[in-house]
């Protein structure tokens, strides 16, 4: 394989000790053999090791997958490390995870036929500084389509790390995840248009936190604010606009009932 392999040492006094006290550090590189060099990494791996993706766009022909437990997958930036699977010819998703305790940072997804990142049957798994982009995205502020395709994760189980406040990507990957969940979050119509509600209270906290981003933030607030209830459908479900409404599942977020 086509990628480096360092050592990670908490002191030069354990080199004498068990291997289990340092972890790989597997440096792969764009190339015409991305998929390979990737994908072998990830069955390689071993608990603890960290895969560390360059700078540069990562042409993928295949779905990757990772099912070995406290693997790191780190790029060197969301706009510098990008798994691209235009050329996507098999697999349903860009990466399936069916491990525990794995990271995913610093890099970003695009055009996945389907699910950007599918993650099953895990215990924790976290998303730091990370996220995926669709060809629907226009990047002049138009809606973002097919909203609950992108990640699929296991409720109760994830947790999204922001070690800035102000990340306002880290709000928007929030914001996504929200929105994914209406159908199974909400029992009935009005209960699903509530979770967009949350949805677009992680969108408006992005943009104010990340002015950079607003063109982004603005696209999803636009299409979460055509899906929150109406005035007639509150009505209808004898709801009170100003008044709290608590979202369940896993969720679990107090929002107010918009006007």
């Amino acid at each position: 394989m086509k990628f480096l392999k360092l050592f990670n040492q908490t002191a030069i006094g354990l080199l004498f000790f068990s291997s289990s006290l340092y972890s790989a550090v597997q440096i792969i590189q764009p190339s015409e053999n991305a998929y390979e060099e990737i994908q072998e990494a990830l069955i390689l791996a071993e608990p603890g090791d960290v895969i560390r993706l360059t700078a540069g766009i990562f042409h993928l022909q295949d779905s990757l997958s990772l099912d070995i437990k406290g693997v790191q997958i780190e790029g060197e930036g969301m706009d510098q490390t990008i798994l691209n699977f235009s050329d996507q010819q098999s697999g349903a998703q860009g990466l399936s995870i069916t491990s525990d305790n794995v990271t995913l940072q610093d890099f970003s997804v695009q055009n996945a036929k389907g699910d950007a990142i599918k993650a099953k049957g895990y215990d924790g798994i976290v998303y730091r500084n990370q996220y995926e982009v669709t060809a629907d995205y226009d990047g002049d502020g138009g809606a973002i389509e097919s909203l609950d395709s992108y990640i699929v994760f296991d409720a109760n189980q994830i947790q999204l790390v922001e070690n800035n406040p102000n990340l306002g990507n880290a709000y928007l990957l929030i914001a996504r995840l929200y929105a994914s969940s209406a159908n199974s979050c909400g029992s009935d119509e009005f209960e699903k248009k509530m979770v967009y509600v949350a949805a677009l209270n992680k969108a408006i906290r992005a943009r104010s936190v990340d002015p950079s981003i607003s063109d982004r933030a603005n696209s999803y607030i636009k299409s979460y604010s055509a899906s929150k209830p109406d005035k007639t459908l509150i009505f209808t479900k004898g709801k009170t606009p100003g008044t709290s409404f608590r979202i369940g599942c896993w969720i679990g977020e107090t929002v107010t009932i918009p006007n």
